[in-house]
């Protein structure tokens, strides 16, 4: 009985620092106002905003970059909020993120939106 103890309290162990150290916390955070160069939409996956002439974003994570925010396609309201970053580059105008947690891609992480506002 002790020895099936002793595993368990090791594996939960276990789980809880490996959960500790894999970047599954997050300190969230938006964005800042900035007006998007580019749009990338990368399949199913995600669509990627770059900030004009390399402005960055707040990057409350400390990602690897700031100056591309990552749109995951798992995030509710994807397609509206992948709309209004269309609309936002076709009329010039600013836009806000909110911000969570980094996603790694192109051998770097990037902030992750979990929402968009646009400025009027």
């Amino acid at each position: 009985m002790k020895r099936h103890r002793r595993r368990l309290v090791v594996a939960m162990w276990s789980l809880i620092c490996g959960a500790a150290t894999s970047g599954i916390t997050n300190a969230a955070g938006d964005s800042g106002m900035a007006t998007i160069q580019e749009l990338h939409i990368e399949g199913s996956a995600f669509t990627s905003a770059n900030a004009l002439n390399g402005t960055t974003f707040a990057n409350p994570d400390a990602c690897g970059t700031a100056t591309t925010v990552i749109l995951p396609s798992s995030v509710g309201g994807y397609a509206g909020m992948q709309a209004l970053l269309m609309a936002a580059v076709a009329s010039g105008k600013q836009v806000h993120f909110w911000l969570s947690g980094c996603y790694a891609y192109w051998g770097s992480t990037f902030p992750i939106a979990g929402s968009v506002s646009i400025e009027n």
